[in-house]
């Protein structure tokens, strides 16, 4: 009986331990329940957070009306290049020298060579001279005159038109500055994303204008073919590529009578 009674007794002993290891178990899985529900409010809060703040973000920087007048400058003064050295360039200078794919593309690849010097080169002249809007306004009146002059005066030689399609990518380059104007007129919080609108805006250029020239082409087709392929002539070309002059036209518009100079103070 003795016996009995004491293997009853560490049963209950043992029972009295299993239940208490099992309310410890049930604590723990509770407390691990609650620390998980915690991290995750802290996360949707930090999302809500972030969300808020890009939020603001965007709404500081579509309020600046200064951000949309520089990104039409810099949607204008880009567009030229989408439009006549990334697509229409070739083609056109095929067409007026009578030239093939390879030498014409030899031709527009001066547009390029301006455009990688003139990047560096126009925003050293801008941060000497301590103005943004100088070197603005006389890049677009140079994109005027060269974008004219390629397109109108067709009395060049091969030779001259390099030249003149080296002097239209420095006037293109000009576009660089734009950023510069972004980061003066933005605070530190907000520059990234105004910068992002800028370029949203450059982008945008190839996206209207590169269809638009093929559609005023094709409007003015006259039917011929090579090869299956629609062949356009001289003057459906500079019909259609009219459309550089005039965004090189807005640009200067922009610049001389919606933005504001910062005199480099960024």
């Amino acid at each position: 009986m003795a016996d009995l009674q004491t293997v009853l007794v560490a049963l209950e002993e043992q029972n009295k331990m299993v239940a208490a290891l099992e309310k410890q178990s049930d604590n723990l899985a509770n407390n691990i329940n609650q620390a998980k529900d915690k991290i995750t409010r802290r996360e949707d809060e930090q999302k809500n957070f972030h969300n808020i703040r890009v939020l603001a973000q965007l709404k500081s920087v579509f309020k600046n009306k200064q951000n949309w007048c520089i990104a039409i400058y810099a949607f204008a003064i880009w567009a030229p290049t989408t439009i006549f050295a990334v697509l229409w360039g070739v083609p056109f200078i095929k067409t007026l020298y009578h030239l093939d794919a390879t030498s014409a593309t030899i031709a527009v690849s001066f547009v390029w060579i301006g455009i990688g010097i003139g990047c560096p080169l126009i925003g050293w002249w801008s941060d000497q001279v301590g103005l943004r809007r100088l070197p603005m306004i006389v890049t677009s009146l140079l994109g005027i005159v060269m974008s004219c002059i390629i397109i109108y005066l067709n009395i060049l030689s091969i030779h001259w038109m390099y030249a003149v399609l080296f002097l239209f990518g420095i006037a293109i380059s000009s576009m660089v500055i734009s950023f510069g104007l972004i980061t003066d007129i933005n605070s530190s919080t907000t520059v990234g994303t105004a910068n992002g609108f800028n370029n949203m805006a450059i982008l945008i250029g190839g996206v209207i204008f590169q269809p638009m020239v093929g559609f005023v082409l094709h409007w003015l087709w006259e039917g011929n073919l090579v090869n299956h392929i629609p062949v356009y002539t001289l003057h459906s070309y500079k019909v259609a590529l009219s459309m550089i002059p005039v965004c090189f036209l807005l640009a200067f518009i922009a610049a001389v009578f919606f933005i504001k100079e910062t005199y480099c103070i960024g």
